[in-house]
């Protein structure tokens, strides 16, 4: 008999056979990260727009404007604003206006 799992969120059982259901499970990953740092104190202009990675850090009351891309380790301290087309990769700041 196969073990049962309950998920609070039923995106988290997606199934990936194909390139569209990897886009699809990506977007569930990607809005994950988003919600986190929302509820953390982070102020995004457009959620949507904005793309960061699992290992990124974000201090509160940061601000990300629209198309902001974090990668890799990157590490932004508190009340940092981040503007339209940043692209930051391993970067560690601990102030950024």
């Amino acid at each position: 008999m196969w073990p049962l799992w309950l998920l609070d969120n039923p995106d988290e059982g997606l199934g990936v056979n194909t390139r569209r259901q990897l886009a699809e499970a990506e977007q569930v990953v990607r809005q994950q990260i988003r919600d986190r740092w929302l509820d953390a104190g982070v102020t995004m202009i457009d959620p949507a727009s904005t793309w960061i990675d699992a290992a990124v850090t974000i201090g509160r009351d940061t601000v990300l404007y629209p198309d902001v891309t974090l990668e890799g380790t990157t590490a932004i301290g508190e009340d940092c604003v981040l503007r339209s087309y940043t692209r930051l990769t391993r970067l560690h700041r601990r102030q950024w206006r």
